[in-house]
C-alpha cells in the first residue's frame, strides 16, 4: 500500500487543484503530513478522508473557517447545531425560489395573453378566480395620475414588507360613464399576488368577485377609448353589469398607451 502522495498526486486522485491544496495548507485546515528530507511535503491515505469532508461541508454551504473550526474542535455537536441553522437558511431559500418560479411563470403568462389579447376582435366570456387587491378611490373630476400616486403611497407605506403584486394597475368604471362612452374610474387598485400580504393593508383591500367575466381589450389609455364594442354587446343581452374591471397588459414597456387592458364585466 503507498504511504505518500505528492501535491500533484492527492490533487488529481480527489478532483482538485494544487492550487486549492495548497490554500488549504496556508489557512492550517488540512497540511500535509509527511515531510521528505529532500523537503518535499506528502499527504497520506487516511488525510483523504478529511479532503471529502471538506468538500462535502463546501458543497453545503459552510466557509472554510467554520470547516477547520469542525476540525479543530472534533465535535459533532457543533457541526449539528450548524447544519440545525443552515437546513432554516435553505428551507427559506427554497421557499423564496419557489415563489420566484411561481411569479416567473405568472409574468410569463401575463405578457404571452397581453400579446392575445390585442388581436381579440370580438366579446369572450372568461372564468376568473376571486382577487384581492390594494385599491383608493377616484374623485370623477381628478386626473388618473393623481389616483395612481396615491395607491402607490399606499402600497409602499410598509416599507420593510415585500409586497408581492401583479399587474401594474386596474381601475373599477363607473358604468353609467362608460355607457356613455367615458372613461372614469371610481377605483384604482393594484393586485397582489399573495392572500397574507393583504392583512399589512386591511383599510385598503377589495376582493375582485369571482365568475364568469365578458371581455374585450380596449387603449383605456389613449385620448378616445372605445367602448362602442361592449356596450353594444350590453345592449345586446339586456342586462346591467353588477361590475367592471379594468386590467392592464403592457404589451410596450415604454408606450403603455398602446398597451390594452382587458375591460372584464360581471352581469
Amino acid at each position: 500500500m503507498k504511504k505518500f502522495f505528492s501535491i500533484g498526486e492527492a490533487a488529481k486522485i480527489n478532483n482538485i487543484s494544487t492550487k486549492t491544496l495548497q490554500h488549504y495548507a496556508s489557512i492550517g485546515l488540512i497540511v500535509p503530513r509527511h515531510i521528505a528530507k529532500n523537503g518535499y511535503r506528502y499527504y497520506t491515505y487516511d488525510q483523504f478522508w478529511h479532503l471529502d469532508k471538506i468538500k462535502r461541508y463546501k458543497r453545503l454551504g459552510f466557509s472554510l473557517s467554520e470547516i477547520k473550526t469542525f476540525f479543530d474542535t472534533q465535535s459533532t455537536e457543533i457541526i449539528e447545531n450548524h447544519l440545525t441553522d443552515l437546513r432554516t437558511e435553505y428551507r427559506e431559500e427554497t421557499k423564496r425560489l419557489l415563489n420566484n418560479i411561481k411569479d416567473a411563470t405568472w409574468l410569463k403568462d401575463y405578457y404571452n395573453y397581453g400579446t392575445l389579447l390585442s388581436e381579440k376582435t370580438m366579446i369572450y366570456p372568461r372564468t376568473m378566480s376571486e382577487r384581492i387587491a390594494v385599491y383608493t378611490t377616484c374623485t370623477p373630476t381628478e386626473l388618473v395620475y393623481r389616483a395612481d400616486m396615491r395607491l402607490r403611497e399606499i402600497v409602499h407605506q410598509h416599507n420593510e414588507i415585500e409586497i408581492n403584486l401583479r399587474t401594474p394597475y386596474d381601475y373599477i368604471l363607473n358604468i353609467h360613464e362608460m355607457k356613455n362612452g367615458r372613461f372614469v374610474p371610481t377605483h384604482a387598485l393594484i393586485e397582489l399576488n399573495k392572500f397574507e400580504d393583504c392583512h399589512e393593508y386591511n383599510d385598503h383591500i377589495m376582493q375582485i368577485p369571482q365568475g364568469t367575466y365578458y371581455c374585450f381589450p380596449v387603449f383605456l389609455l389613449s385620448n378616445n377609448p372605445d367602448f362602442s364594442i361592449v356596450n353594444d354587446y350590453i345592449q345586446q343581452i339586456g342586462l346591467d353589469p353588477k361590475f367592471v374591471i379594468c386590467s392592464e397588459y403592457q404589451t410596450k414597456l415604454h408606450d403603455l398607451e398602446s398597451s390594452p387592458y382587458e375591460v372584464q364585466i360581471l352581469f
